[in-house]
């Protein structure tokens, strides 16, 4: 079983949010074109993102997405509507504090994830330190 993760990186420049990402337009479709890995369909990883149906030590808070979105992010989260579901966000800094504390430790071995969590970070570390994690999903 698994879960499709849609991620969205932004940075905060002069004060504004803007998109970490590369966007491609199909059919008047958009689409943002991060490595398929930083994705994936991990639904221990769901558990731990969303907060839900995942017997797990830690998982993050679940927050509203934020009012200042980027306008890339804003306009693919309308779009997908109701075919998205368990908004949250993180930023990269509490990722981090999360895999140094060694707080990640999922309770089955089955549902390790932390390989995800470091792709995460290996990846939008190249953005610096002001940089925040929207994600949603899809099944």
């Amino acid at each position: 079983m698994g879960c499709d993760v849609h991620v969205y990186g932004e940075k905060l420049e002069d004060g504004e949010w803007v998109t970490t990402d590369e966007w491609s337009e199909d059919d008047g479709y958009s689409y943002n074109t991060l490595p398929y890995s930083i994705g994936g369909r991990n639904y221990g990883f769901f558990g731990f993102l969303s907060g839900v149906r995942y017997n797990c030590k830690t998982q993050l808070d679940v927050r509203p997405l934020p009012d200042d979105l980027s306008p890339e992010v804003k306009a693919k989260r309308e779009y997908d509507d109701c075919d998205g579901h368990s908004d949250n966000w993180v930023t990269l800094t509490e990722l981090k504090e999360l895999v140094a504390l060694d707080a990640i430790q999922p309770l089955a071995d089955r549902d390790y994830f932390i390989d995800e969590v470091n792709q995460w970070i290996k990846y939008f570390n190249q953005f610096g330190d002001d940089v925040r994690i929207i994600f949603w999903f899809d099944n």
